[in-house]
């Protein structure tokens, strides 16, 4: 059983470990997996069966995979390095916190812990990363507060007026970008003017913008506040 953790694998962990949380089983689907890698579901199958046998991934066939213990620890330690490389690049070298996510994504791989633990003390141990995002120092962290119940989009009521208050999954460029574009950030104002619980969507509206939808699974992603 090999301990090699290369980019690519650091990459495949950091990823399960999110969106596991979006899940009532807590496996992530090939084809959410294959999404989020922008893969082919076949050579996402092919790389978590061999990280299975490295014992990083538990997986299931027609079910999905989630993370070993080894697996957990070492994508929480990831995350943690990449949330905290953020808050250095924005708050130290004073980068715009629209650039930091990609810059983070290549220097977290190349962070010793050593420097790591030096660069926490040095920053003075922040909580939250610019995204508002919490960093977390280890694995009993990342699961308690995933273990608290958060008011989130998918909730929402049809003609009433919510606050975002954090957003959970800021990992997902993709995401983060449409968020960006749409104005819909931590402190933006929206209002619900439809929702399909069929369908499993909902559609919002933030002022001087144009309506969005996001699917439920989405919407698990936005911490919200109701406007008094």
């Amino acid at each position: 059983m090999s301990n090699t953790i290369s980019k690519t694998l650091q990459d495949y962990l950091k990823i399960i470990l999110i969106e596991a949380q979006f899940t009532q089983s807590g496996y992530v689907s090939m084809g959410k997996l294959a999404q989020k890698m922008d893969l082919t579901a076949g050579t996402v199958t092919t790389m978590i069966k061999r990280f299975t046998k490295d014992g990083w991934i538990e997986y299931k066939p027609r079910v999905g995979c989630c993370l070993s213990e080894k697996g957990n620890l070492e994508a929480v330690k990831l995350l943690y390095k990449h949330r905290l490389l953020e808050y250095f690049l924005e708050t130290t070298l004073k980068m715009d916190w629209k650039e930091v996510h990609k810059e983070a994504e290549h220097l977290e791989h190349e962070l010793s812990d050593k420097v790591l633990e030096y660069l926490d003390k040095f920053l003075d141990y922040p909580k939250e990363d610019p995204h508002n995002q919490p960093i977390f120092r280890n694995i009993v962290e990342f699961k308690n507060y995933y273990k608290q119940s958060f008011n989130t989009l998918d909730t929402a009521e049809q003609n009433y007026t919510y606050t975002v208050e954090k957003i959970i999954n800021n990992e997902d460029s993709e995401f983060r970008n449409y968020l960006i574009e749409n104005n819909l950030l931590p402190g933006s104002t929206f209002t619900v003017i439809s929702k399909s619980i069929p369908g499993g969507w909902i559609e919002v509206k933030v002022l001087n913008h144009k309506p969005v939808h996001f699917s439920f699974e989405s919407g698990k992603k936005i911490i919200i506040r109701l406007q008094e």
